[in-house]
């Protein structure tokens, strides 16, 4: 058995077992049950996860062995994006106190830039 360092396998260009570009392995995911992964960002645009025994052979770039149903690459879900926070408009403005209209930038009044 040989080990294979992080920094040798990150960049790398994964390819198919019919030498097809498959994407690029741009980090190593560990599971709980201590199974160890490839992630690849797929041509396609989406990041997966190869198990590592599906590398058979990492020298310039990464070949991959064909898969079995029950090693299929793995979806990575995108971070959940944080919901925008309402910003407050104020009803008055902060110059001269005088009302201002929805969605105003300057004060109708004194022309105090509200934004």
């Amino acid at each position: 058995m040989s080990y294979v360092r992080r920094e040798d396998v990150i960049g790398k260009t994964a390819v198919t077992p019919d030498g097809n570009s498959f994407g690029e392995v741009k980090d190593i995911a560990f599971s709980i049950d201590g199974s160890v992964g490839l992630v690849i960002s797929a041509k396609t645009g989406s990041e997966v996860i190869i198990p590592i025994k599906q590398a058979s052979a990492i020298g310039d770039f990464v070949l991959l062995s064909s898969s079995s149903p029950q090693t299929a690459p793995q979806k990575i879900a995108p971070p959940p994006q944080p919901k925008p926070v309402p910003v407050a408009t104020p009803t008055n403005c902060p110059s001269c106190g005088s009302p201002l209209k929805p969605n105003a930038k300057f004060c109708g009044k004194c022309g105090h830039r509200l934004v």
